[in-house]
This record gives C-alpha cells, sequence and structure tokens, in this order.
C-alpha cells in the first residue's frame, strides 16, 4: 500500500499559538483530520505476471476489492505465458489527452514498468521556471513520463495507464478486462503500432510524453465505437421522427383549412 497526497495545504502558525499548548493541540488534531480526509492510497495486487494499481481510499476493503477484480480477470483470462508483464494504473497518473472536454485517459504500450516519478517531473519543470534551484541533466521535452533521478524498476512490458474523470462515474472494470486482454493477445501488434505522443501532465499546463497505441484503437477494444454508433443511429431516428410529426400536423393544417373553406362558402 502506498499512501498519495491528494492536496498540499500550507498553514501558516503564529508564535502565539505555538506557545499556546491548548491551541496547539487543537491545531494539529484539525490538520490530522484534514490530512486524513485529503488522503487516498495506492493498492496494489499482482499474480501471474498482471500487476493493478488502484487509488482508492485508505480503507483496508479496497485491498480486498483490488484482489477479488484480479483473480475475477485472471480466471476469465485463464493466462498460460506469464513471461510478459503487464502493469495497470487505475486512476494513479495525472494525464489527460490536450483539447479533450474530460480528464478520461487511456494508453496502451510496451514499455518500462513504473509508475509515474511526480516529485522528479514536478522538480525538474519548476526549476526551468525558476521556482526552485536544482540542476538536472539535459533532457528532451516534454520529459518522457518514465523520466526519474531514481534507481528504479527498468524491467519492460506492457503498460495500460487508466484514468476516468470522477464527474461521470466509477471504474468501469469490464473496459480494464478488456484492454489486459488485448495486452495479452496482441502483443506484436502494440509494438509495431505505438507511437509517441505529447499529453497534459494535469498540473500547471505541462505537457509529458509517452508511448501509446491511437485513441480510435482503445476505443475500439473497449467498444467504445459501437457506443457512438448506437447513439448516432438514435439520433438519427429521432430526426426523421420529428420530421414525421411535422408533416402529419401540417397536413392536418390544411385538411382542417380545407374544410374550414368549403362550409365558409
Amino acid at each position: 500500500m502506498e499512501i498519495y497526497v491528494s492536496y498540499f495545504v500550507n498553514f501558516g502558525v503564529s508564535g502565539y499559538v505555538m506557545k499556546t499548548p491548548i491551541l496547539t493541540i487543537i491545531f494539529f488534531f484539525a490538520f490530522s483530520l484534514f490530512a486524513r480526509a485529503s488522503m487516498d492510497c495506492i493498492w496494489t495486487s499482482s499474480r501471474q505476471g498482471v500487476t493493478i494499481k488502484f487509488l482508492a481510499p485508505c480503507e483496508q476493503r479496497y485491498q480486498m476489492f483490488v484482489d477479488n477484480i484480479l483473480t475475477q480477470i485472471l480466471n476469465r483470462l485463464n493466462r498460460k505465458d506469464t513471461s510478459s508483464k503487464i502493469l495497470v494504473l487505475v486512476n494513479t497518473e495525472r494525464l489527460s489527452y490536450p483539447d479533450a472536454v474530460s480528464s478520461n485517459f487511456i494508453s496502451i504500450s510496451f514499455d518500462t514498468l513504473r509508475q509515474i516519478d511526480d516529485d522528479f517531473i514536478s522538480d525538474y519543470y519548476f526549476s526551468k521556471e525558476g521556482q526552485i534551484k536544482k540542476k538536472f541533466s539535459k533532457f528532451s521535452e516534454p520529459l518522457d513520463i518514465n523520466s526519474t533521478d531514481s534507481d528504479t524498476s527498468k524491467e519492460v512490458g506492457f503498460k495500460i495507464i487508466y484514468r476516468l474523470d470522477y464527474r461521470l462515474g466509477q471504474t468501469n472494470w469490464a473496459d480494464i478486462e478488456k484492454l489486459i486482454k488485448y495486452s495479452e493477445e496482441n502483443r506484436e501488434a502494440i509494438k509495431k503500432a505505438q507511437k509517441r505522443n505529447n499529453v497534459r501532465y494535469d498540473y500547471n499546463g505541462w505537457y509529458v510524453s509517452l508511448l501509446t497505441i491511437d485513441t480510435f484503437s482503445i476505443n475500439k477494444i473497449i467498444g467504445r465505437q459501437n457506443k457512438i454508433k448506437e447513439n448516432e443511429v438514435v439520433q438519427k431516428k429521432s430526426t426523421n421522427s420529428y420530421w414525421l410529426w411535422g408533416l402529419l400536423a401540417l397536413t392536418a393544417i390544411g385538411a382542417i383549412a380545407y374544410q374550414y373553406r368549403q362550409h365558409s362558402r
């Protein structure tokens, strides 16, 4: 379990407060409640070469939840070859596509199997903006999401990044299962199709780059294209219905007007 702090707040504490024991106790008690409310945890479950990291509230029941999800997926997947690793990051990465109307984000790639080093990326861009004094080696920009100065794992495999805009509902685990299954069954196709894309790192207008297959292919994998087509058919049927009812209404008005003129004669 990893603790993820959602927000950081600076509190200015006056000398008077610090010198008053009762107020100090109240202050730290209130701060602890706030910190607990604003922290999430990254719950990890790993079996048969598949690892899911899931951002959720710091409640132990979410460990059981993600373990159960992975067990169900693996039972249906019936994975025999576990030599190829799959890492699934669910709501842990703050990425979104440029010009997107929501913060929904999905990517699939053959890449380094590690999370984004948020501290490194933040420090790098803050130093570029002159807000902190820290020297960095020269990197091509936008920074690759795997950029780091830590001695982290260099293991490679298939990486799925899934982020759902909280305003649009809950995580769709059926979609995540489809993405895992596709990664398992289409390894070479992913390697050939993936390209480097620049995406928004949701802080301060910064951008990062990553490898992924195109969004059209991803939407096709999870069946979103079919939903779009179904909506288009419904809209066309609705439009046709409006025209039909309008034509019938005009015909009825014309018939009434004709009858009225006949009687008036």
